[in-house]
């Protein structure tokens, strides 16, 4: 008889075998359930820390996106460029906004200087006269635009009205405003000051295809309320 030992202690053979490979199998078992069990719990941290992290992204994105489009609705009006109140800009700055036309510059040469000339560059030379008629009869420009304009100048240049000693020099009262006309709420203007001395030199300038010799004082555009 084999295994005399084992049979007195386990029973028969085959009945140990079998209690044996049952205590394995219900190890085995334990031992997969504790490893499933650490892996889903791992996996499910990394599923949340994931999450997380995905609505960390849309949120950022979002924000971004309100930022991106709260900065386009400041910079700008239904796409016009701001236009400020009590600013002065240069002609070439009005034109290229659009707030004044080809036709405007050449009235506006025409009512300053009698007469009108066209170029292709800064070479007076080359400069071929153009018959033009003004299309608008020029009116005088109103005392209380006239006013609102002296006053937003004096403000803007106030310190050129005082000496380094803060003394005064003058005031208002020494400025005088040269009119051009209005053109779609734009008033064309040239600021005199009687205390200042701005010489002859004459300066091509050329705009639009529009050619003029600028002598002291340029042109200046104030926006009408």
């Amino acid at each position: 008889m084999l295994f005399p030992s084992l049979r007195g202690a386990f029973g028969s053979p085959r009945v140990f075998l079998c209690s044996f490979a049952c205590r394995k199998r219900k190890f085995c078992e334990s031992i997969d359930k504790y490893n499933c069990a650490i892996y889903n719990e791992s996996e499910g941290k990394h599923c949340r820390e994931e999450g997380k992290m995905k609505r960390v992204k849309l949120l950022a994105g979002i924000l971004g996106m309100i930022l991106l489009c709260a900065g386009a609705l400041s910079g700008c009006d239904n796409g016009k460029e701001q236009i400020e109140e009590g600013t002065f800009y240069s002609l070439e700055e009005a034109y290229d906004a659009g707030w004044l036309t080809k036709d405007n510059i050449m009235e506006v040469c025409y009512y300053r200087f009698g007469e009108v000339w066209l170029g292709e560059d800064l070479n007076s030379d080359s400069w071929v006269k153009y018959e033009y008629e003004p299309k608008n009869q020029q009116q005088g420009l109103d005392k209380s635009v006239e006013n609102n304009i002296k006053n937003a100048y004096y403000s803007i240049h106030k310190s050129d009205f005082f000496d380094k000693e803060g003394n005064s020099l003058g005031g208002i009262d020494n400025l005088s405003v040269q009119y051009f006309g209005t053109y779609n709420n734009f008033c064309v203007i040239i600021m005199k000051c009687s205390l200042w001395d701005v010489g002859q030199v004459v300066t091509p300038m050329l705009l639009a295809g529009v050619a003029w010799g600028e002598t002291g004082e340029g042109f200046l555009v104030y926006r009408v309320n």
